[in-house]
């Protein structure tokens, strides 16, 4: 399996599903998001994710931020643009934007990625894109 292909597969586990969504029992809030979901902004979409299905995934997150640039991390490089989020630590293109937003958002509401800088100077930045830092262990 690709980064790609196992990060789409860690995504579709963890989203609520249509039946949870329709489920009158799961309390919900006033946009029918349930009142316990992890709910991550990315730089397009917006993620619901179920947060025990999430908690199940940190170690496949985590496993794939790992193989990601050394820039991107906390304790070597600091951070970096998401720009850059598409290529491994190799060099080797692993995804396209839509991969790399989908793993942003899983790290974030894993406790294991954040932007150090708020969403209203990141059309300051290059290409109008947040700088993301993994906190990968």
């Amino acid at each position: 399996m690709t980064i790609a292909e196992q990060v789409r597969s860690i995504v579709d586990d963890c989203l609520f599903t249509d039946k949870e969504l329709l489920d009158p029992s799961i309390e919900k809030d006033v946009n029918g998001v349930p009142k316990t979901a992890v709910v991550v902004e990315g730089i397009v979409n917006t993620f619901c994710f179920h947060p025990d299905r999430l908690a199940k995934h940190w170690q496949g997150v985590n496993d794939v931020i790992l193989q990601m640039p050394d820039s991107f991390h906390a304790g070597k490089g600091g951070g970096w643009s998401f720009l850059n989020l598409c290529m491994t630590r190799d060099g080797n293109q692993w995804g396209e934007q839509a991969d790399a937003e989908i793993l942003v958002c899983l790290a974030v509401g894993l406790g294991i990625g954040h932007y150090p800088m708020p969403r209203e100077i990141w059309n300051i930045l290059p290409g109008g894109m947040p700088y993301v830092v993994f906190d990968a262990a």
